[in-house]
Parts: structure tokens; sequence; C-alpha cells
């Protein structure tokens, strides 16, 4: 717990927001009516809020920071271990819970992004809750533990609606493992409804909630789905889990299952499809939402963690002649076979793992914003998640030049109109090159047609060959 919490905490602050981020801590303030953010970031938008109401008490203890804000995750993060363990080891034994808890306390994939404001987090979390749960449900068969998955599986969805699915998970295990009875059946619904009544509570009694839940909705049923894609198996594969934990899940799962065919036992046999229903479930889920997302794949962590490690309580690996060693190596092994520790080693574009972090140049470039311009100065990006880290930052209303479907954001149908206007007086211009898009190349045009003047530049300071050199990453202009 100790080494996990060190893992998540340290250098917090040490970069700014990400675009999402910014989101979901700009709606923490704005629930506290901040009118400096309630202006830029609507309360209801996209998800239900229960991460915001959780990072908006932090920001009543110790103020409006994004230091502040990431203590959240940070907290569901190293819970997550110690969640992990109590999980694996009713699901299989100590020595599995101190493994796999040992492998999410340091593996890098879950560390970058549970220091991270982001729903998934705590999704993560209560999903693993909801695994021990319904473990012990299955132990006891009591009404207590199977209102309390119920219960969990409430606090999924409040983390973000796509944990909504634990609940055809668990009418798919309980009848596939014969623990169906129509009075457990009440008690879990039971706690399902009691959980995520206050969320609809406030879409039934608030007007702008009752809206934002409407056309966010019809905003999700007019897009289309991605459909099958080699991307999540990708970010699973070589990022989130790497390759040896990967291997070990896929190992887990054909030697319990030919050891219990070959003792004609399902001992372990359930533990294991439930954590295959588990990730089986959200990975399908991913796959056909029209939205997508590295930090998805977080979700999935924690349970192909337990699944992987439960290699331990297989008989075949135990009676290896060299298992003892096993156990000293794995954990090493698990680390350096995922992309983090591989891309130090080869210099491949294609190691470099997705973390989605923020940068101290686009966090910096909001605050000189904030501190060299007018409270109603107008401002135009190139794209959205920079334009909601401006805002946040700098409480300016921002425009971006890319268009999105999505109703909760600020539409431009023809950025020129706001030169004409003279509703423009700042330019930020994004010059990360992992950013580059159509709207950087339309936001060249309107610098192009305005003439501004540059005024200040944020730099990225790299070491190449020996000497340390500086990249510009954002230019501001001022219109004159």
């Amino acid at each position: 717990m100790a080494l996990a919490l060190f893992l998540r905490i340290w250098d917090i602050g040490g970069i700014g927001f990400n675009g999402d981020e910014s989101i979901y801590s700009g709606q923490a303030a704005s629930l506290l009516g901040n009118e400096e953010f309630v202006k830029n970031f609507a309360i209801f938008r996209a998800h239900p809020l229960l991460l915001q109401s959780l990072v908006s008490i932090f920001f009543t203890m110790f103020g409006i920071h994004d230091t502040t804000a990431r203590i959240v995750p940070v907290i569901f993060g190293t819970l997550t271990v110690f969640l992990t363990y109590l999980t694996s080891k009713e699901l299989f034994n100590k020595k599995i819970g101190i493994i796999s808890s040992l492998v999410l306390a340091i593996l890098p994939f879950h560390v970058v992004f549970s220091r991270q404001v982001l729903v998934d987090v705590p999704l993560s979390f209560f999903v693993v809750l909801f695994l021990y749960f319904i473990t012990m449900y299955r132990k006891t068969g009591t009404s207590l533990y199977c209102y309390l998955t119920g219960a969990s599986c409430g606090l999924c969805f409040l983390s973000k609606e796509v944990g909504i699915i634990t609940i055809p998970i668990f009418m798919v295990y309980v009848f596939l493992t014969r623990g169906l009875k129509l009075k457990k059946i009440y008690s879990f619904l039971f706690g399902v409804i009691s959980t995520t009544f206050p969320y609809f509570f406030f879409i039934l009694s608030r007007q702008d909630a009752a809206n934002a839940f409407e056309q966010y909705a019809m905003f999700q049923l007019e897009r289309y789905g991605h459909g099958l894609s080699f991307k999540y198996y990708s970010i699973l594969f070589n990022e989130a889990l790497g390759y040896a934990l990967s291997i070990l899940c896929i190992i887990s799962v054909v030697l319990i299952v030919i050891e219990s065919k070959r003792s004609k036992s399902r001992f372990y046999i359930d533990q294991v499809l439930l954590l295959v229903i588990v990730l089986s479930a959200f990975f399908s889920f991913y796959q056909f939402l029209p939205a997508t997302g590295d930090r998805f794949m977080v979700t999935l962590v924690p349970p192909a963690v337990i699944l992987g490690c439960s290699v331990f309580v297989s008989d075949t690996l135990r009676r290896l002649r060299h298992s003892k060693f096993i156990y000293v190596i794995i954990i090493p092994v698990i680390l350096l076979s995922t992309n983090v520790f591989l891309s130090k080693i080869f210099p491949i574009e294609d190691l470099r793992i997705s973390d989605g972090l923020g940068t101290p140049w686009k966090r910096d470039a909001a605050l000189w914003i904030k501190d060299n311009t007018a409270p109603n100065t107008g401002i135009l990006t190139d794209n959205m998640p920079f334009a909601n880290i401006i805002r946040f930052y700098s409480g300016h209303d921002v425009y971006a030049v890319t268009l999105s479907p999505n109703p909760s954001y600020l539409q431009v149908d023809n950025p020129a109109f706001l030169f004409l206007n003279n509703n423009i007086s700042i330019v930020v211009q994004d010059l990360d090159p992992y950013r580059q898009s159509k709207s950087t190349i339309e936001l060249e045009k309107y610098l192009k047609f305005s003439d501004p003047k540059l005024v200040h530049t944020e730099y990225r300071y790299t070491t190449v060959a020996g000497k340390q050199i500086t990249v510009p990453m954002v230019n501001i202009y001022r219109i004159e």
C-alpha cells in the first residue's frame, strides 16, 4: 500500500491537466457555485457525477488546484491495490492476493492512469469491489452480500455509465453457477436502486440536468461505433498488461480448466469464469462504443492481474523443479515486459506508452494568459482539449477550430466570423507534433489572415547528443 501510494502521489503536480482532467475538475469547481467555472463548465455534461462530487469536497477543504483534484484518483488507485489483495485472496488464496496486489501496485499503466482525474479510475475500483462482493455472496449465499453486490454495480454506474454492464454480468454469472434465486435477485436490485437513486433524482428534479441527460443520450444514440479494432488488443497486450502478464492470463485459464477436468472438480473454475466474464464483457462493450480512449483499459487491468497471477494455484506449476525460482522472477519479468520499460531499452516509436498525460507547457501557457490578458479576452485555439485546459487555468472564454458533435461543447461554425466581429484577441497555437491535425492547418490559415503579433512562446526542454535544447510547443499571438 505504501509503495502504491508513493508511486501514484510522487510529483503529482509536476505537469498540468490534460483535456479530460480539466473538464471533470471544472465540473467539480462548478458544483461549488464558483462563477468563474460555472460559465465554462456545465455541472451536468456527459457522465454521472461521483468523481466530480468527491473532487469538489477536496476543493472545499484545500482550494481549487490541479494537485488537489488529483488526490482523489490517487486514493482510488491505491485502494484498488488493497481491494485487489482482498478479492484475489477470497477467489484463490493469500499467496495470490499478495502477488497480484504487488503487481498492480507497480504496474506502469495503472500507476500512470490512477494519477489522473478520470472517471475510469473510480470505475476500476468499484469493478474490483463488485468482484469482491460477488465472491463473498457465492461463498456465503447471504442476502447482505447480494445487496452489496448490487450496490457496487450502482457505484460502477455512478462512476461512469459503462458500469451498468456489471448488472448483466452478475445475472449471467449466478445463472451459470446455479446461484440464481428470486429472493436474492430482489436484494441485488434493491442495492442497485438505492445507490443510483440520488443521480436519477437529480435528473427528475432539475430541468438543466434533464436537458443535459436528454441531449447526451441523443448524441450517443446518433453516433456510430467504430466496430472491431485491434487498437484495444494492442493497448492491453503491449502497454496495460505487458507481454508476460498477457501470456500468464491465457496459461492460467488453460491450466485450471485442464486440471479441473482431470480431477473432475469445479474447484477454481467458477473463479476463473467470473474473471473471464468481466474481462470479456467490458472489452466487448468498449469495442462497440463510439468513443475511444486508451484510459478505458484501466478498468480491465485489476481483473486481468488477478487472472494472470492465479497461475500459481496450478498443481502443474507447483510440481516444476524450479517453481520457487518462478516466484522470485515473475514480478520483474512482468514489469520489464511492458512498453514503458521496453521503450527505454529500444528506441522504437511504436513502443511509446499511451499515457494521455498533461504537459507543463500547456498549463504554463494558460497561466500566462490569465496573468497577462483582461478577463473578457476572447481566445481561439485549434483543438478542444487544449481549449478546456485554458478554460480551467485562465477562466477565459475559449473557442476551438475543431467542430465537435458533443452538445456539451460550444460550437463554432465559422471561426472567421470571430475575427471579423472582433470576438478574438488571442490565438493560441499548439505546436505539439502529436496533436497535429486538420484543425492545426485550419488555424494556420486564420493566423495568416489576421497577421497577429507573437507575444509569448512556451518551450519543452530536452537533451540531444548531450546538449540541452529548447523546442517551441505553444505560440501565443495577439490580434492587433
